[in-house]
Order: C-alpha cells, then sequence, then structure tokens
C-alpha cells in the first residue's frame, strides 16, 4: 500500500514541525525589556504615568505580550510561557512579578494567591511532561 501522507513523530499528539519560536523569541523580547524599565530612573517629565525611557519599554513589551497570550503554542514550552506571562500580571507585588518573569518556580510558591498557585503546579506538570519526553526544563 502506498502512503499519501507523511507520518507523525512516535508519541506526537498530532503533526507539526512548528516549534514555537515566535512565543519563545517574544518572552525574550519582553524579559529584555522588563530589565530594562525595571531599572529605568521613574524621573519626569510624565506622560500618562510614564516617561519617554519607560515607554520606550513598553511598545516592546506589549506586542510581545499579546504574541505570547494570543498564541496557539505547538509545544510544552510554548505553553509555560503563556503561563509564566499571565503570572507576572496576576501577583500582586513587583517582587512576585520579577519572580514569575525569570521562572523561579519554588520561590514564587509563597507569593501567590489560589489561582496562581493553580498556575504553578501546572507548570510543575508541564516539566514533568518535558523531562518524559527527554525535553526541557
Amino acid at each position: 500500500m502506498e502512503r499519501n501522507s507523511t507520518p507523525a513523530p512516535k508519541r506526537a499528539t498530532s503533526l507539526t514541525t512548528k516549534d514555537d519560536a515566535d512565543i519563545l523569541a517574544a518572552w525574550a523580547s519582553y524579559n529584555q525589556a522588563r530589565e530594562i524599565y525595571d531599572t529605568t530612573p521613574d524621573e519626569g517629565p510624565y506622560i500618562m504615568g510614564v516617561n519617554a525611557a519607560q515607554q520606550a519599554q513598553i511598545d516592546i513589551m506589549e506586542p510581545a505580550e499579546n504574541l505570547i497570550g494570543e498564541a496557539a503554542p505547538a509545544t510544552l514550552r510554548g505553553l509555560e510561557i503563556q503561563l509564566w506571562s499571565m503570572l507576572v500580571h496576576s501577583v500582586n507585588t513587583q517582587e512576585a512579578a520579577t519572580l514569575a518573569r525569570t521562572e523561579q518556580l519554588e520561590a514564587l510558591q509563597g507569593h501567590c494567591d489560589w489561582i496562581e498557585c493553580h498556575a504553578l503546579n501546572a507548570i510543575r506538570a508541564i516539566r514533568a511532561m518535558a523531562a518524559k519526553e527527554g525535553g526541557a526544563k
């Protein structure tokens, strides 16, 4: 019998060659801009509560966050990044947001409420699945 399609790799849940490079790049871009934003002097003049240097970083962060939030991840790492991005905005302190942005799972545990703890458990599950597949963090 002749094949007319490409078989999926073993243990694949769907046939895809997408590697979530767009999500990974957006996360790296967001993190770099956020690091600069967090260390930018908070000096006026201000427009809508931020200065020009801060706004320049916001202009990088917002499209990156939008891409991450709207993407349909094809990998466990892409899915994990979506959860981290959500956590950055759902925790209550700047310290906790930095822990989320830098993916410090265990350190963040003490800074989260019920819903954030569920997200952290999902990240643990994703990492366990990735480890079983021989893949990742």
